[in-house]
């Protein structure tokens, strides 16, 4: 099945194979010193499966490494860019040098290329992804449409994404190991917070399906009053805020006044939301 087409930025380096993967008439492939390469500090993948690692090691010490890794000059050596896991494995299998292209690109483009090719090969959980593209929206000042045209993706994937962020830690960890999907973990954010936890771990040992979380997500529970018309107003502008700022937005209202609070991460996420405020 041929890929969705990237927006501009990066679709003209990366069309419809693996980001960085395509060798270019211009590339040229040099077999680097395997010490002097290191990981992206901003990898967005955190865990590799050993089992994994172990099983490209065998291959590598039969066939070495096939595919050139995709590096970056640094002050000090080189840093990876693409095919950590192929680096990985190459070092546990003793190689000394290792094929590489080195190619240039500035801090966002290398941030870019990292997540889109962890991401075409479903390297990263759901957790991993949605703290990619937070990362990559409060170090660059990116608006949800900027990162969807840089990654290929639609900004209501973006937005519901990130938004699984606002889960505990505990649900964090439930979508990390797969025991939830991300759409489990949207569904799970309709429910009051202090709910969450307890309705996520019967999803999870039960086996619901994201449809059963969404039905019983939108079932009156037992005291609560039906949903006004002007309930859904407020929780569809909430949403539409959250798509723009690609943060968590609430809305109270009372006696036709209110406050609209406006939740951020870390002191970058709060200048990037400033910024976008005072367009």
């Amino acid at each position: 099945m041929k890929k969705r087409a990237l927006g501009k930025g990066l679709g003209a380096l990366i069309p419809e194979e693996d980001v960085s993967e395509r060798i270019l008439e211009s590339d040229q492939i040099l077999h680097l010193n395997i010490d002097d390469i290191f990981p992206n500090r901003n990898q967005p993948r955190k865990a590799f499966d050993e089992d994994k690692l172990e099983a490209l090691k065998d291959s590598i010490e039969v066939n070495g490494v096939i595919q050139p890794i995709i590096v970056t000059r640094e002050s000090k050596g080189y840093q990876i860019i693409a095919g950590e896991r192929r680096w990985r494995s190459a070092r546990k299998a003793g190689l000394k040098q290792i094929p590489c292209i080195v190619r240039t690109y500035d801090d966002l483009k290398r941030a870019e290329v990292s997540i889109i090719e962890n991401v075409q090969r479903d390297n990263l959980n759901p957790v991993e992804e949605a703290m990619a593209y937070r990362l990559l929206m409060n170090n660059y000042q990116l608006t949800q449409n900027d990162l969807s045209k840089s990654v290929g993706k639609s900004r209501p994937y973006i937005t519901n994404m990130i938004r699984i962020l606002d889960l505990d830690e505990e649900i964090l960890d439930m979508i990390k190991t797969g025991s939830l999907t991300s759409g489990h973990g949207k569904a799970l954010l309709s429910f009051p917070e202090e709910k969450r936890l307890e309705i996520a771990l019967k999803a999870a040992g039960e086996g619901w399906s994201v449809r059963t979380l969404e039905g019983l997500a939108r079932k009156p529970r037992a005291g609560e009053r039906t949903p006004r018309k002007i309930d859904h107003e407020v929780k569809k502008l909430e949403e539409m805020i959250q798509d723009q700022l690609g943060t968590k937005v609430r809305i109270k209202l009372k006696n036709k006044k209110g406050n609209i609070q406006i939740d951020f991460y870390d002191e970058k996420d709060l200048e990037r939301i400033i910024k976008m405020l005072l367009k």
